[in-house]
């Protein structure tokens, strides 16, 4: 449930040397991945460009 101002992104790590591993202990084990920097602000473009159709959904 979202109300008022709040927007939830949620990002999955990519962690191409574990994501098909066998015998991972967990799902956090398997998705473990530290986004660069880089990569994180590439994404905030995103979020800003999708931040106005949230509000307008949520009308």
């Amino acid at each position: 449930m979202i109300s008022g101002a709040s927007q939830v992104v949620r990002l999955h790590g990519r962690n191409v040397d574990t994501y098909n591993v066998q015998g991972a202990s967990s799902a956090a084990e398997r998705f473990d991945y530290d986004y660069p920097d880089q990569e994180l602000k590439e994404l905030v473009v995103e979020v800003i460009r999708l931040a106005p159709m949230r509000r307008t959904a949520a009308q």
